[in-house]
């Protein structure tokens, strides 16, 4: 009975949380913000299913090229001073460790670690064409075209606030 008495006041709780968000609709550049985010999401999902199409290209392929190479105890992590200890975890594996070893090269978080290691490990620097194709595709165009469309809608939807604004007032001096 008082497992369930707790989760009602929790969802109480969340729901007086969520009406707070009619109050700061009243705040102009929250209400700018909430706007872009409203006209971004369906060309937003467009991007994001291209960029999650490329992942999958490169998991895929990453797992072809170097599946199984890395495991916790690989003489290139063990043995090199610049290779955390745990980055055998950013590995090819399987699909999951693809991806997300993908994302923190998307990321660009210690990128140059990681090529190093698969460099060192493939024996040749013919691995760059690798990694430096997925950098080309997914930093330079996927991701950056998304902070563009952000960007861009965020100014549209700022210009047309301010001329409603502009028309209101207008409006106002002429109802005097």
């Amino acid at each position: 009975m008082a497992f369930n008495l707790v989760k009602i006041l929790e969802a109480i709780v969340i729901v007086r949380t969520i009406r707070l968000t009619i109050y700061l609709d009243e705040i102009k550049t929250f209400r700018i913000i909430m706007e872009s985010v409203k006209c971004l999401l369906s060309p937003f999902w467009s991007i994001l299913t291209v960029l999650y199409s490329i992942f999958v290209i490169y998991a895929l392929t990453g797992m072809l090229l170097f599946g199984g190479m890395i495991t916790a105890d690989t003489e290139a992590i063990r043995n090199n001073d610049s290779t955390p200890s745990n980055w055998g975890l950013v590995n090819f594996n399987d699909f999951a460790s693809s991806l997300v070893t993908l994302f923190t090269l998307m990321v660009v978080n210690n990128w140059f670690i990681t090529v190093e290691m698969y460099t060192i490990l493939w024996g040749s620097r013919s691995v760059l064409i690798f990694f430096v194709t997925f950098y080309a595709i997914a930093v330079l165009v996927g991701l950056n075209i998304i902070v563009c469309f952000a960007i861009d809608m965020y100014s549209a939807i700022r210009r047309l606030d301010l001329e409603q604004t502009a028309h209101e007032e207008k409006l106002y001096q002429l109802a005097l």
